[in-house]
């Protein structure tokens, strides 16, 4: 079983910033924007705030749509009242269960678990290794 990494911790961190608060999700993605090197901490920071602009959209549609029912005097009984209150509802559950999803994603991935023993290092100080031999018989070869 692998242990969860310090980069896991990161993405999830983002995620349930972006899920809390709006705030607190400007200073986490800030300071890992500004701060972190790993180029996968920073996407992860751009889908969440992706995400959380969609959620956002969402909102603000269903608040024009109940601004149009206030200036059209719709009663609290009546079926348009029922349909806003619906879709709040299923926008909010969407919300929770999106980045709760995605939180979870970012927690228990097994990426960093899978890699290979051999570091790039490794591979590239063998690829040397084997262009440094290619040469020299091709050179044995062209002396011949």
């Amino acid at each position: 079983m692998c242990k969860i990494t310090a980069k896991q911790w990161k993405k999830f961190l983002v995620w349930i910033s972006a899920y809390v608060n709006v705030i607190v999700f400007a200073l986490v993605g800030a300071y890992f924007m500004l701060k972190e090197e790993d180029e996968d901490v920073k996407r992860t920071v751009k889908y969440a705030f992706i995400t959380y602009v969609a959620f956002v959209a969402c909102s603000a549609v269903l608040n024009m749509y109940s601004y149009l029912g206030n200036a059209f005097d719709w009663d609290y009984n009546s079926w348009v009242y029922d349909v806003y209150a619906a879709l709040v509802l299923l926008n909010n559950i969407g919300r929770i269960v999106v980045f709760a999803i995605f939180a979870c994603i970012a927690l228990f991935k097994k990426e960093d678990c899978c890699r290979c023993d051999s570091s790039a290092e490794d591979v590239l100080d063998e690829k040397k290794e084997e262009d440094a031999a290619v040469e020299e018989s091709t050179q044995e070869e062209s002396q011949e």
